[in-house]
């Protein structure tokens, strides 16, 4: 599959925006700051379904019970 020019040029304005919040972006911490645009991306594109578990799970007999499934269970995505 080939990556189209007008793909790659929208990308890097969408990126620039992103980062354009911050008022300049440290080199040391430029990964740090791809690595949340591209997560807030995943959550954008989910966001539904991401609705809708939270909904189901607040609105369940076992929702306690589900929250410390979901804590015990998560990652530690901090770098």
């Amino acid at each position: 599959r080939g990556v189209h020019l007008q793909t790659v040029n929208q990308t890097h304005k969408q990126i620039r925006q992103f980062l354009g919040k911050f008022n300049g972006v440290g080199t040391k911490y430029l990964q740090n700051y791809l690595n949340w645009y591209a997560y807030k991306g995943k959550i954008q594109e989910n966001k539904a379904v991401i609705k809708q578990w939270v909904l189901t799970g607040i609105m369940s007999p076992a929702a306690y019970q589900l929250f410390w499934l979901f804590k015990q269970n998560v990652v530690n995505i901090r770098t």
